[in-house]
C-alpha cells in the first residue's frame, strides 16, 4: 500500500551490482500494482505481496516514542 496522497513511486536507475532497473509503483487504494519499466543486466525482480494488517487498514508503523 502506498500513502493515498502518492498516485504512482518511481524507482529510477536502482543499481543492484553491475544491473539496473526502473520500478514503478501505482497506487490503486485498495491495492498497488508493481510493473519493471526498463531492466538492464543480470537482475531477478521478485514482488511479494501481503493483506494490510487490521485496525486503522495502513500498513506503515506509527511509533509513538
Amino acid at each position: 500500500m502506498l500513502p493515498a496522497k502518492l498516485d504512482r513511486v518511481v524507482l529510477r536507475d536502482l543499481r543492484v551490482r553491475e544491473a539496473s532497473v526502473d520500478v514503478v509503483i501505482d497506487n490503486y487504494g485498495h491495492d498497488v500494482g508493481v510493473h519493471i519499466d526498463r531492466r538492464q543486466g543480470d537482475l531477478e525482480v521478485v514482488v511479494i505481496k501481503r493483506r494490510a494488517p487490521q485496525g486503522n487498514g495502513s500498513p506503515f508503523r506509527s511509533d509513538t516514542g
